[in-house]
């Protein structure tokens, strides 16, 4: 696995009602999982992270406008 950054300029929205997943890390900073396959993610996580999911009761909007850190298996 390797961290791969670059700079974005886009925006998603979630609509209430959704669940969407989310990733912890060991310092209990929560991120947003945005992934084709979530499936397969558990094996990839650094160790101490970990992966839940939240039901949304309102809309969540995510800007995202400069650099982002990706994290893609080798």
């Amino acid at each position: 696995m390797f961290l791969n950054q670059s700079r974005r300029f886009q925006e998603i929205t979630y609509r209430a009602g959704r669940t969407v997943p989310y990733v912890t890390n060991p310092s209990g900073e929560h991120y947003v999982l945005i992934t084709a396959s979530p499936d397969t993610l558990p094996g990839m996580l650094p160790a101490g992270w970990r992966q839940a999911e939240i039901t949304l009761s309102e809309d969540w909007r995510i800007t995202f406008d400069g650099p982002a850190t990706t994290v893609q298996p080798r």
